[in-house]
């Protein structure tokens, strides 16, 4: 992401004074951009009461990194190990291994469903997913980008979150009715958002902490 659109999507967070939860990753590791800290840093003071969550699976998490990143003003880290291989053990960091995991089929791009779940989804309702170049996705399961509800760059971000198309969508998906919700939420088999409020990091990962 260049830094013109961070800033813009930073600075539209302050004018609603966010106080919310933020991550840098989408499919990414985020510990390859070398600048991250300056990112951190620049979010903390602006928005000083945000809640700056780094998900890594912590090959490049070296011990200066996390120093680094926690003075700027990464709150927690959140580690996932896929080949359980030991990591240090650090004050604000989680370390999950496969076992601690549920992983889900990204929204059918692993395979589809033989049927539509019929189980409420809040995801889209609580996280507001943008990507590297602008776009505002329905959720962060559209591993593909395909489900695209906006752009920043066209329209403000409460403009998007509030579209007739984006709450038609959430309103259906309370509903359960996940097969007249989009294509992605209809081959999804995600079942870790059926009630609302599980989007907060210390409401998802308390049994690990």
């Amino acid at each position: 992401m260049d830094d013109y659109l961070f800033k813009r999507i930073i600075s539209e967070l302050q004018k609603l004074n966010f106080s919310g939860q933020i991550s840098y990753h989408f499919y990414n590791e985020p510990l390859l951009r070398t600048d991250l800290h300056d990112l951190v840093k620049y979010v903390a003071k602006r928005l000083p009461n945000l809640f700056q969550i780094l998900f890594t699976n912590g090959d490049y998490l070296t011990e200066k990194c996390y120093k680094r990143l926690s003075i700027a003003g990464i709150n927690h880290f959140l580690v996932t190990r896929h080949d359980y291989k030991a990591i240090p053990k650090r004050e604000f960091q989680t370390v999950l291994f496969p076992d601690n995991l549920r992983l889900s089929n990204r929204g059918g791009t692993l395979f589809k469903l033989e049927k539509p779940l019929i189980y409420p989804c809040y995801g889209p309702s609580e996280k507001l997913i943008i990507t590297i170049t602008g776009d505002i996705l329905l959720c962060f399961e559209d591993a593909k980008r395909s489900q695209r509800m906006g752009n920043i760059l066209e329209n403000r971000i409460t403009d998007i979150w509030f579209s007739k198309k984006f709450s038609d969508i959430r309103n259906i998906l309370k509903k359960g009715r996940r097969d007249k919700a989009s294509h992605v939420c209809k081959n999804c088999n995600n079942l870790d958002y059926t009630i609302p409020n599980k989007t907060w990091f210390w409401k998802e990962f308390s049994d690990f902490l």
